[in-house]
């Protein structure tokens, strides 16, 4: 009986759905597994599945594990263990029907049994005494126990004993199952350290692509590889999860030094999956359901694979033996739109993400601009700043700036108007330009951010202010497209876009200057250094007093 377990240092990586969808394709293959959920703190495994039902009449794991060890206290810390022979564990046990369609069966035609363990009741009192008591963590800690003289060493070994004897009681279930799937609660608790030490063949490594995840897993591999003998040693299978479709991961530097560390070359890739957010089920295609053809489905898959027997692998692969599509038929869903505000939302994020736009927007005020020049006969760029074509193009410009911040700012102040006769919300004036600036950056032409030295309030009305954009799509990211240092050609458009705004914001008129960079070096806004093209400063002046 193969054992993998399925460890991952932070909670949501999956784990728990991903032994339901391994324990749902073998089954589907006719495979035999046995499924255990060690995560006493957040027991779940039980209810991924649609006719697992209750718990087992005696309870399950937590409570066949503590039925058979008596602790006996001595002084100092100190304390002694006697254990008895696990009996039958059938009745802690629910094996699940499963069926498969007529056009999925595997060689044989027989579906194979999932002996599900789950880790006990979590609505009973009792199962919590258990699962957070002092002797629970003790057994789960004995390596640390007999390093700190707690226990002897025949305890010790007694210990590394008795958890043998329990796998060894579920590999004798009938009937016999081929694999054994082990889900533990995140993080490097006991549990995870004695399990992975003692019972594992293969361990499924779970983690984000983020700092703490990929900083912290390798620490956590190491603390586990000095717990373990070298007899025991397992196989770790590196798998990011909750991968966004488009991410770019490859090549990432704190990433390829976790492999290394990890001697693995080998990646596997979990995205994630949006609907799933709503309601975890499993993807495998559970209780004659067929397989979901989404891209999750098919990262399952080459995961499954890898951690299988090559002999239990079906010929062609598990992809056509269950009946999954070759081609992925989920369409990924690039952005939705926000109606109120009229933002495009990427689903993978929920961030506001007008990337997309970028070069269509570009094209069309270039567009604009090869008129003006087509209908004057003279390229504007040819122009000095003051001439009346370049002023002229300017005006087009800021007027079309004007509008799309008039409107926007309106979206806006309906949604928060409504926030504040809900009660849920009141802001001075400099607070909501703060916080338009925000919510800007995620959706609008760049990150902008209101420069607080720079702001003047007098009788509680904003009065004056410098407005700082920074990574504006407005122009290439390159610094080639200078008019003036910190002048891009395109600063009238966001002239008129911030004056729309704040005109309806503010409910006055205001004036909005756009500074060059001789204008603004009193002001620490930028790395003087070295100036980017696609930053500009623009100060905002109120007309009515």
């Amino acid at each position: 009986m193969k054992t993998i377990v399925f460890y991952s240092y932070k909670g949501g990586m999956g784990k728990t759905l991903g032994i339901a969808n391994f324990a749902t394709c073998l089954s589907r293959l006719g495979i035999h597994s046995a499924i255990v959920d060690l995560d006493f703190e957040s027991p779940s495994l039980h209810s991924k599945f649609s006719d697992a039902g209750y718990i087992p009449g005696r309870g399950g794991f937590l409570t066949y594990f503590m039925s058979h060890i008596d602790v006996n206290e001595k002084s100092g810390g100190e304390f002694s263990l006697k254990f008895s022979d696990p009996d039958d564990i059938n009745d802690y046990v629910r094996t699940l029907p499963m069926g498969i369609k007529k056009n999925t069966k595997n060689k044989q035609g027989l579906k194979g049994k999932i002996h599900l363990i789950p880790a006990g009741d979590p609505t009973d009192s009792a199962y919590w005494d258990k699962a957070l008591g002092h002797n629970c963590r003790r057994l789960f800690r004995f390596h640390k126990e007999y390093e700190e003289n707690f226990i002897t060493k025949e305890d010790h070994e007694q210990c590394i004993d008795y958890f043998l004897r329990i796998k060894e009681c579920i590999s004798e279930l009938k009937p016999k199952p081929e694999y054994l799937l082990v889900d533990i609660g995140a993080g490097s608790h006991e549990i995870a350290m004695s399990i992975n030490a003692i019972w594992a063949d293969v361990i499924v490594c779970m983690f984000s692509f983020n700092e703490d995840n990929l900083s912290y897993i390798g620490t956590i591999l190491d603390k586990l590889d000095a717990n373990t003998e070298d007899s025991l040693k397992s196989e770790v299978i590196p798998t990011l999860c909750r991968i966004p479709t488009r991410a770019e991961y490859r090549g990432d530097r704190a990433l390829n030094k976790l492999l290394k560390e990890m001697n693995h070359n080998e990646l596997f890739v979990l995205h994630s999956d949006r609907d799933l957010e709503w309601n975890e089920e499993i993807r495998l295609g559970y209780d004659d359901e067929q397989p979901t053809n989404t891209r999750l489905t098919h990262d399952y898959i080459k995961l499954f694979e890898k951690l299988m027997h090559k002999e239990h692998i079906p010929l062609g692969g598990i992809r056509k033996a269950i009946g999954l599509a070759a081609d992925l038929q989920e369409q990924d869903r690039m952005f939705n739109l926000e109606v109120e505000s009229g933002a495009l939302i990427n689903p993978n994020d929920e961030s506001r993400n007008v990337s997309f736009k970028v070069e269509t927007f570009q094209l069309l005020i270039r567009g604009l601009e090869e008129g003006v020049e087509q209908h004057s006969g003279t390229q504007i760029g040819d122009f000095d700043g003051h001439t009346e074509k370049k002023k002229f193009f300017n005006k087009i410009l800021q007027s079309a700036g004007n509008r799309c911040g008039s409107k926007f700012s309106d979206s806006l102040n309906s949604m928060w108007k409504d926030e504040n006769e809900s009660g849920n919300s009141f802001l001075g004036e400099e607070a909501y330009i703060r916080k338009w600036c925000d919510f800007d950056s995620d959706i609008g032409f760049g990150k902008l951010s209101l420069f607080p030295e720079s702001v003047t309030i007098q009788g509680g009305k904003f009065r004056k202010g410098h407005i700082v954009l920074r990574e504006s799509f407005l122009t290439s990211a390159k610094d080639i497209d200078f008019d003036i240092v910190m002048d891009h050609k395109y600063c009238s458009f966001m002239t008129g876009y911030i004056g729309g705004v704040l005109s309806i914001m503010l409910g006055d008129n205001v004036t909005i200057t756009h500074l060059c960079a001789e204008q603004t070096k009193k002001h620490d806004f930028f790395n003087w250094d070295n100036p980017k093209s696609n930053s500009c400063v623009f100060l905002v002046e109120r007309k009515n007093k």
